[in-house]
């Protein structure tokens, strides 16, 4: 369409450019009744779209407005749920602290235990070692004793039967001092090993 000069060309134009809204001319609904009543109906439904559309825009705000409530609500709820989870967050953390420390605590008494197990076994040895040492001291002790009572017991024997008078007095000698002997040897210093 070729572009006209002018007023009116130019409002053709705008026309074109915004064809969704006619423009309102006032000459044209000057004495003219029915422009100016389906103006009225115009205007009139589109009050009653945008009054329907303004209904609309309420309830939805009105619904809007419930859900951010509900929203906020859920918001405090979650917001008080975190608050509590940091406190259990902070006494769990605290108690495991506790019961980490009582674990080093425990660690260092069963250390402490274990050295005194060792030490103690260690002298348990020792104990046995010399018991055994000391065994063997009183089974030699008591077979000198015993050597020495037959000894002593043939000698007095013997010098008793007036026969060999000097063989009895030289058994009593020896058995006497085997019985020193055997006496001493429960008295003999012991060899550290």
């Amino acid at each position: 369409m070729p572009e006209e000069r002018g007023y009116r060309g130019a409002r053709r134009t705008t026309q074109k450019l915004y064809s969704e809204q006619p423009l309102f001319e006032m000459c044209d609904y000057e004495n003219n009744p029915a422009l100016i009543k389906r103006l009225h109906e115009d205007v009139l439904s589109e009050v009653k779209s945008l009054k329907v559309q303004l209904e609309t825009v309420k309830s939805s705000n009105h619904t809007l407005e419930l859900q951010n409530q509900e929203y906020k609500i859920n918001l405090d709820n979650a917001n008080s749920q975190i608050q509590l989870l940091l406190e259990e967050r902070t006494e769990a953390i605290a108690q495991a602290q506790t019961m980490a420390n009582r674990l080093e605590g425990a660690g260092e008494r069963i250390h402490a235990a274990e050295l005194q197990i060792r030490e103690l076994e260690i002298r348990f040895a020792e104990a046995i070692r010399r018991l055994h040492r000391a065994n063997w001291r009183a089974l030699l002790q008591s077979l000198l004793t015993i050597i020495a009572t037959v000894i002593l017991s043939i000698g007095v024997n013997t010098l008793t039967s007036k026969e060999n008078i000097w063989v009895g007095g030289i058994m009593i000698f020896f058995g006497v001092s085997l019985e020193v002997i055997a006496f001493l040897v429960g008295f003999s210093p012991r060899p550290e090993r």
